[in-house]
Parts: structure tokens; sequence; C-alpha cells
């Protein structure tokens, strides 16, 4: 577990660094966790779904699919990720939940519909 935590972390610095044109070096820290601090872990908006339910859960997580694993974990109920994609100025959590309100069952599930499934579209294309 925490190799793949350090390696995530050296993972996200390292894009970080590249789209900021900095030298990157995986093997300081210091630079590793400034960077992070500085320019944050990018985060994902995902569409989680309960077919059984007609339900689609849309929310933001670093880390979709150990999202996934957590609502899983808490429902009996069997869930897949159907999408995800990186937060961005027009797909964003709030945006989502404000475009899709009509669909809104509760929380941050909606109803699975063509409205709903349109939005899935959309988030698998902009990966």
């Amino acid at each position: 577990m925490i190799r793949k935590r350090r390696s995530r972390y050296i993972g996200v610095a390292r894009d970080i660094a590249q789209t900021q044109g900095i030298p990157f070096d995986a093997t300081d820290w210091d630079l590793i966790w400034s960077l992070i601090e500085k320019h944050g872990e990018p985060s994902y908006v995902y569409a989680i779904v309960d077919k059984e339910a007609s339900l689609v859960k849309f929310g933001r997580s670093v880390n979709p699919g150990q999202r996934l694993k957590s609502l899983q974990t808490a429902n009996g109920k069997k869930l897949q990720l159907w999408a995800f994609c990186k937060e961005s100025g027009d797909i964003t959590e709030k945006a989502l939940h404000q475009e899709l309100s009509a669909c809104r069952m509760g929380g941050e599930w909606f109803k699975l519909n063509v409205v709903t499934g349109r939005m899935i579209d959309r988030m698998r294309s902009c990966r």
C-alpha cells in the first residue's frame, strides 16, 4: 500500500513538474511534496452506477477506483465505475450536479436515464 502511494505521489509530482517546466528528481521528496502542496493532486469527477436501482452517483475524488471500493464496502448492491475524467473548467462536480438537478434522487445520487447517460458519455470522451 505504501509503495502504491509513493508511486502515485511521484507520478503526480512528475506530471506537475513536466507541465510547469521544472526539472524533476524522483528521489527528492522535498521537491515532490512542495510540487503537490503548491499545485495539488489532480481530482476527477466520476460516475458510479447501481444498475439494480437505476441510480448513478456523480462525485469527485483524487482516486475514483478507491472511492468505488469505499462505497462498495458500505453498499450491499454491486456498484460499477462507469466513467471518470479529470476535473476541469466545464466539468466539475458542482457543474454536473447543477446541470442534472432535475434527475437528483437524493444527495449525489441521480436517476440513471437518457440525460445522465449523456453526461456519462461526455465524461468518457474527456480523458
